[in-house]
């Protein structure tokens, strides 16, 4: 079982609740992914309120994700275990119901074809703020036929959707000129962004603004107001349902990992930047609190989740035969070899009979020299072939036993990790279908 927030009912978000939940089994298509971070939407918190999508009870709500792959089914090509992935995992226009299983989970699978590899300069929190915000913003652009060179007056350009849609306008679609509105603490910073002009609403109203745009992008559902910006025959684009004014057209999103990777360079570059609102990270543990900031609608930016529980995992990957164990870390996932109670040397200290009853007095405090912990070289080779660092990893009944003991008194087998024994361990992945 895996921890999870999630509801039974609809309704505000005190429905939720924090509690065990299974761990799923990659479908031949699709991956398991360890989720590192998430970020939430405001589709998240309408989806709770009223069924608007069909859904089977309970559900556990999030759409965006980063996270790293820990198994995969075997027609998935594009991957591979220990892979960081950032996406989407709910496709709004498939067919048949969303997924129960949202990204407000340790573990979570996801069908390929969604997500993308992330960025390497991007940290999981910033690369879990992107998928749906971005692929947004993108669709918007699309669906008004924008063209290079072009005007565009964006309504809300600090929230989630609207910090892309100003960035993407200048740095993907070769808007002319950018206008986008915002309240007054906002100002700077959404000229930051790239805004050529930022108009606040709290002392402009629109039809004071004489000058008119090719593209009118409203992210917030104020086209009723806002229309008289546009020129005659402009585009109005509005992403919220059902669109305020007769002349708006509803813009959706399309989830894809394609997409997602074709902006690589912009990330890579620093032309797109990941927003994150600065009253978080919200710890896992503060769903409910981050879900109260984000239905006020004063976000700055996407409102995110991290760190989740399950940040170090074990877990095991066969090669050869030979069972290889990977650790994660915060930020890594290292490589490491199980050492079996057969691959111990020295094993046997004259106190032996205390180590196995975990009852070693502190005058019989065990020194780590009188146990040798050596790699057979058949399993050396394998990680030295793959280019891995070979960390030396405790496991099986014995080697269990003795490293409990010695990291009892502080003391340390060389740079042997202590885990849970390799019995364990494989229970573990079989519940996971690994």
């Amino acid at each position: 079982m895996q921890k999870a927030w999630f509801y039974e009912e609809y309704g505000p978000k005190e429905v939720l609740k924090l509690g065990d939940f299974p761990i799923p089994t990659p479908q031949p298509n699709e991956l398991l992914v360890q989720v590192r971070a998430a970020a939430l939407n405001p589709i998240d918190f309408k989806r709770r309120n009223r069924p608007i999508y069909v859904s089977d009870f309970p559900v556990v709500p999030g759409c965006d994700m980063a996270g790293v792959v820990v198994a995969k089914g075997s027609d998935v090509s594009k991957f591979g275990v220990g892979d960081q992935v950032y996406g989407n995992i709910q496709d709004f226009n498939a067919e048949g119901n969303l997924k129960q299983l949202g990204t407000l989970a340790e573990f979570i699978v996801v069908e390929e074809t969604l997500v993308a590899k992330k960025p390497e300069n991007l940290s999981f929190e910033e690369a879990a703020s992107l998928p749906l915000a971005v692929q947004t913003a993108i669709e918007g652009f699309k669906t008004a036929g924008f063209k290079k060179g072009q005007t565009v007056f964006i309504v809300g350009g600090a929230g989630g959707v609207g910090t892309l849609v100003v960035q993407l306008a200048k740095n993907l679609f070769g808007a002319s000129y950018v206008v986008a509105t915002t309240s007054s603490p906002k100002v700077e910073f959404v000229k930051s962004l790239g805004a050529d002009e930022v108009v606040n609403y709290t002392k402009t109203k629109y039809d004071e603004i004489k000058e008119k745009y090719d593209f009118l992008y409203d992210t917030i559902g104020d086209c009723k107001n806002s229309f008289v910006v546009a020129k005659d025959e402009a585009p109005i684009v509005d992403i919220t349902w059902p669109p305020s004014h007769p002349r708006a057209v509803y813009s959706s999103l399309t989830v894809s990992g394609e997409d997602l990777e074709k902006l690589r360079p912009y990330l890579e570059s620093g032309k797109l930047k990941a927003v994150i609102d600065p009253t978080g990270p919200y710890d896992f543990a503060d769903v409910i609190e981050a879900f109260r900031y984000l239905e006020t609608g004063r976000a700055r930016g996407k409102v995110v989740i991290s760190p989740f529980p399950s940040q170090h995992l074990p877990f095991y990957e066969i090669k050869d035969n030979l069972n290889i164990l990977k650790i994660q870390d915060k930020e890594t996932v290292s490589t490491g070899i199980v050492i079996e109670e057969t691959d111990l040397k020295g094993a046997e200290p004259e106190n032996k009979e205390h180590i196995q009853n975990y009852d070693i007095a502190p005058e019989e405090k065990v020194l780590a020299s009188n146990v040798d912990i050596e790699i057979p070289q058949e399993k050396k080779s394998i990680l030295e072939e793959h280019g891995e660092k070979v960390i030396p990893v405790v496991a099986g009944e014995s080697g269990e036993k003795i490293a409990h003991a010695y990291k009892k008194f502080e003391a340390s087998i060389s740079d042997a990790k202590v885990v849970k024994t390799a019995t364990e361990l494989k229970a573990e992945n079989t519940e996971m279908g690994i």
